[in-house]
């Protein structure tokens, strides 16, 4: 009987988050830089950064050095990527880093914290899985070979600046 009432508990946990978390978390961007920030107000904050083409025509990120945890999750030598539209030049994509073994870790704190994904597909090399609310995107992606093993985490939020949500970003906890 004890089995049974863990069982539904670790069961149900999921749907118990409660809507819009997601959009609260990352209300207003990611640490210290706001959805919609110039890719200058960026560098201006964060001058340590560096700046990369994206994959989409146009588009740029910038990198920086970025260590500290998220979702209880250590990142010790990884980086964090800012996105910005290439027609606003606002940021509007954040990609996370994390160490490759915590996959499963990961996966299953954003379920706890966000739901349960709305999606799941293996895609070229990578599985992902997607969760979405209110106007804000996660994707968690990871490589299916561990062998050099890539661990990403992206939110973002629509392209038009016009939708932008209006709280403070999200930030890193440990």
């Amino acid at each position: 009987m004890r089995f049974c009432k863990i069982f539904l508990l670790l069961a149900l946990l999921p749907h118990a988050s409660r809507a819009g978390a997601l959009a609260d978390k990352f209300a207003q961007g990611f640490g210290d830089v706001a959805w919609g920030m110039s890719l200058a107000q960026v560098v201006n904050l964060h001058p340590e950064g560096f700046h990369v083409f994206a994959v989409g025509p146009g588009e740029r990120l910038y990198e920086m050095q970025n260590e500290q945890p998220l979702f209880g999750l250590s990142r010790d030598r990884k980086v964090l990527a800012y996105g910005f539209d290439p027609t606003t030049g606002g940021m509007r994509e954040i990609q996370i880093y994390f160490p490759y073994e915590f996959r499963e870790k990961l996966l299953g704190m954003l379920t706890l914290s966000f739901g349960p994904y709305i999606k799941m597909e293996v895609k070229g090399i990578s599985t992902m899985y997607y969760w979405l609310d209110n106007g804000t995107f996660l994707n968690m992606r990871a490589t299916l070979d561990p062998a050099f093993g890539i661990l990403e985490l992206v939110v973002s939020i629509p392209r038009s600046t016009q939708n932008l949500p209006t709280k403070q970003p999200a930030q890193i906890t440990k």
